[in-house]
């Protein structure tokens, strides 16, 4: 039997044509700062270019209150609905949608989620995408990896620590074996480890950076962060691996 035709794959792979690059931030687990990298990089990218943000950590979204927000509006357009300008970053998040509740759905539905928003969100042209997906290794991450296909550089963050990293080893591994384009690993909130350095040198996985412990920045905006150690730590990684 053929398989049933999916419209959303022509829309997405229009809005992808006139995205110059998608930067696809995950991790094994949460609470590694995966969203504050992810709204902190977007944030020094819209300095130099045009860049949208779009949450897909159905989970627990936090882009909107990255950006001091309560939610992210949207408004709809006949091309499909257009994201939010936050200071000069287009921000869309499925906490648009939710307000604050949880996502009633399964495994499956939820990958199906991520599919239905990057299919109505009409960032229009961008130079880059920042995508915050959801951690661990389910049907969401598998769904990120064939959806941005071609298009992705993906950042793995971890803590420096080997019950963060076994976790998200294995989602490393998994993006590695489906051939993803992998941008590397960033260790945050501490002192690198080496044992993450070792590992990823034989999966052939650069290692962008470590970026200290900041407790002072959290709950803050990334627009007040700007001139704070822990952004000049990340635009130096970013920098170093030719990310910014």
């Amino acid at each position: 039997m053929t398989p049933a035709l999916d419209l959303r794959d022509g829309l997405i792979s229009g809005r992808l044509e006139e995205i110059g690059r998608v930067l696809l931030f995950a991790s094994g687990k949460g609470g590694v700062g995966k969203s504050t990298l992810s709204a902190s990089t977007a944030y020094l990218l819209s300095s130099r270019g045009s860049v949208g943000v779009l949450d897909l950590d159905l989970h627990g979204p936090s882009i909107p209150a990255l950006f001091g927000i309560a939610s992210c509006s949207f408004r709809e357009s006949r091309e499909g609905l257009v994201p939010a300008k936050v200071d000069t970053v287009h921000v869309m998040s499925i906490d648009s949608f939710v307000r604050g509740r949880g996502l009633p759905a399964r495994g499956v539905r939820k990958a199906e989620t991520m599919k239905d928003m990057m299919a109505i969100t009409n960032f229009g042209p961008l130079d880059t995408l920042v995508v915050d997906l959801p951690p661990g290794t389910g049907d969401e991450f598998l769904t990120a990896l064939e959806m941005f296909r071609g298009r992705e550089g993906i950042v793995f963050v971890t803590q420096p620590s080997m019950l963060s990293w076994n976790v998200t080893k294995r989602a490393l591994g998994i993006a590695v074996a489906m051939k993803s384009g992998i941008a590397g690993v960033i260790q945050n909130m501490g002192r690198p480890l080496r044992q993450i350095e070792r590992d990823c040198s034989k999966m052939g996985v650069p290692v962008l950076g470590s970026i200290g412990y900041h407790g002072s920045i959290s709950d803050r905006p990334v627009s007040r962060l700007r001139g704070s150690a822990f952004m000049r730590e990340l635009k130096n990684v970013l920098e170093a691996a030719s990310l910014l």
